[in-house]
């Protein structure tokens, strides 16, 4: 076999917002709508890349066991509504890769500097250019007096969970506090799929994605990238064989009309009277019995010329059909 099915899938994007996308993807082979549903879940769930806060510095603070004076919260529960904050990362702007193997005092930060008593919101934070905070009604801890509070937010991009103890690694001074991240973008992915009756015995496969984000990332741009880290991931083992890398695509739509052509009389391929009469003679009688053949066999029809021959191949070629091993 020289070539590979290519699929005819049609996909619609029923619902697109920053923090919300609902798609359908169909139709599928029955068996296939679990195993793409499944694939993507795992992917966006695991491996989109997000933002988070992995550290923070409190002014008079030199460890999380510490209260900060004027402050209604401890450590701990700043550091709780801490890792509530969602955050954005520009890398157009922001060069991560190369902060990773800075000291952490060269990081850029994001600050807080309050001086009145009240709420302390995350819109309050000073971002550097290239971070955004997103739920600025966030509250991070209160004041209740008039005290000079600050703060800085040290973060990065990754993908899935760190925990404080792998954070603080990456720290070289003890007034700087590690904490918990959670970089993944994605809130919730939920997947169905549905059977779809074709013809009375084939059925397909309609897949019903709905995903959630926190806001960092647009819903539909992170199943993109889901989909493109699938292909990148499946790419080295496709090209393992490079004859079958070669191989051509072939439609389903292309698969039914072989069929159909198959099962057609040999007249449907207007070959000339001598052609046409000798392949009757000997009981040739649909291009599924001409097609079956290897050309050594078709040689050794009775009085079949090689210019009968020729023109035989010529005309399952049209149908896009040829002899077997050919």
């Amino acid at each position: 076999m020289d070539k590979l099915p290519k699929f005819n899938i049609d996909f619609k994007l029923l619902e697109s917002s920053q923090y919300m996308a609902s798609v359908v993807i169909s139709p599928l082979k029955q068996g296939f709508g679990t195993t793409i549903g499944n694939a993507l879940r795992r992917v966006l769930l695991g491996s989109i890349p997000g933002a988070a806060v992995f550290a923070i510095k409190i002014d008079g603070v030199d460890h999380e066991f510490m209260a900060p004076e004027g402050v209604l919260e401890d450590v701990t529960n700043i550091v709780l509504n801490i890792k509530k904050l969602v955050i954005s990362i520009d890398e157009k702007v922001v060069d991560v890769q190369s902060l990773e193997e800075k000291s952490i005092s060269e990081w850029p930060t994001m600050k807080i500097k309050k001086n009145k008593a009240g709420v302390v919101y995350a819109g309050d934070i000073d971002c550097p250019p290239g971070m955004k905070v997103i739920n600025k009604d966030l509250k991070i801890c209160e004041l209740s007096k008039d005290v000079e509070f600050g703060m800085e937010l040290y973060a990065t991009l990754d993908r899935g969970y760190r925990s404080f103890s792998e954070n603080r690694e990456r720290l070289d001074t003890l007034k700087i506090i590690s904490i918990d991240s959670l970089f993944s973008p994605i809130v919730k992915v939920e997947w169905k799929v549905v059977e779809e009756k074709t013809t009375k015995q084939g059925t397909t496969d309609k897949l019903h994605l709905t995903l959630v984000t926190n806001g960092s990332v647009k819903a539909a741009d992170a199943l993109s990238l889901a989909a493109h880290t699938l292909i990148s991931l499946l790419e080295p083992i496709s090209s393992f064989n490079p004859e079958i890398s070669k191989r051509k695509l072939i439609g389903e739509a292309e698969v039914a009309n072989k069929k159909v052509a198959m099962a057609t009389p040999i007249d449907e391929l207007e070959l000339t009277m001598r052609s046409f009469n000798c392949l009757k003679q000997n009981g040739i009688n649909t291009i599924t019995e001409l097609a079956e053949m290897t050309r050594a066999e078709a040689e050794q029809i009775k009085n079949l010329g090689k210019k009968s021959l020729n023109e035989i191949i010529a005309k399952l070629a049209e149908k896009g059909l040829k002899f077997k091993g050919s």
